[in-house]
């Protein structure tokens, strides 16, 4: 695709304007790559943030692993911003659908359940989110733990251990 080719480039401002026009960041080609990858996999950091910043998904550890090895600081904080938009909006999906989930999750009452979506909502990093999913017993452990995979790159030892100890356990 173009923005593809774009990406590959380090266009950014072709970018841009592919992206204000509409162009779904996400469209993947026929060899699984997003313009995202190809950015990553071209070294191109500035273009990374901005597909980042403009919604790109990022749910494959060795395409986090790529970024990472750009040292860009401001790349590394539109990674994190990412993942922890991508938790909240799991995190609140989970606590949204616990209605059709009733056999497997108990229900919250509204207030409850209006209250942990704002406290979710306002939280800034990763261990906040995951003291969250501690204290809610009714969020799928499946769901942080496939996050908590994806953020690991981002955590240092000691928070990695924090979020180990506060993430629900599988079975």
């Amino acid at each position: 695709t173009v923005l593809m080719a774009a990406a590959r480039q380090g266009w950014t401002t072709m970018i841009n304007d592919l992206l204000a026009k509409g162009v779904n960041v996400d469209e993947v080609d026929n060899n699984n790559n997003t313009a995202l990858s190809i950015a990553a996999e071209n070294e191109h950091s500035p273009e990374c943030k901005l597909l980042l910043e403009k919604g790109a998904s990022i749910n494959n550890p060795a395409l986090i692993q790529k970024m990472l090895a750009m040292n860009d600081p401001d790349l590394n904080k539109a990674i994190e911003n990412s993942l922890l938009s991508k938790l909240k909006h799991n995190m609140v999906n989970t606590l949204q659908e616990s209605k059709s989930r009733k056999a497997i999750t108990p229900l919250m009452k509204g207030k409850e359940k209006s209250d942990r979506i704002n406290e979710i909502n306002s939280a800034t990093d990763f261990a906040t989110l995951f003291k969250i999913c501690d204290k809610s017993k009714k969020l799928d452990s499946d769901q942080i733990n496939n996050i908590r995979q994806l953020i690991e790159p981002l955590m240092s030892k000691s928070e990695k251990k924090a979020i180990t100890k506060s993430t629900p356990s599988s079975h």
